[in-house]
């Protein structure tokens, strides 16, 4: 069953995504993170919301599918590139966040394991770069139980 706009985890998931400790991969159940309801509530708190294609099964893919997700042309050619567009994300602002949405990272966690480690990594340090500088967060949201 989908969660519907009356599940009270959804404001505390907002709430969670909104804290300033909050790191910057949440694990949640899976039923949430695809969930409309949860989208539509995030969106109206302001944070942009985009997904990641389920498909990524490797670097090349996953790279190409963040450059989508994101709204910009073409793809990063390596994790620096990545950094780069990661730490910057101002074509989407103002908001209050942005939220990358990770329904299903066991294609490319099965496929390219340390693919998806270093893509953690990446985020991790674009997440603590926005953060030392007051830009609004990004967040990975992905299902609980995903080992990356």
């Amino acid at each position: 069953m989908s969660p519907a706009l009356g599940d009270p985890r959804i404001p505390a998931v907002v709430a969670r995504l909104s804290e300033p400790d909050a790191g910057p991969l949440v694990r949640l159940a899976a039923d949430l993170v695809g969930a409309p309801a949860l989208h539509d509530a995030l969106q109206a708190e302001g944070w942009h919301v985009a997904a990641i294609d389920l498909e990524a099964r490797d670097k090349a893919a996953l790279l190409h599918a963040l450059y989508r997700a994101l709204d910009r042309p073409g793809s990063a050619p390596n994790w620096d590139a990545l950094l780069d567009l990661l730490r910057d994300l101002s074509w989407l602002e103002p908001a209050a966040g942005i939220v990358l949405v990770w329904g299903d990272p066991d294609a490319l966690i099965y496929h390219a394991p340390g693919d998806a480690a270093t893509f953690v990594d990446v985020l991790e340090d674009a997440h603590a770069f926005r953060a030392a500088r007051g830009y609004p967060p990004l967040r990975v949201i992905a299902p609980l139980g995903t080992p990356a």
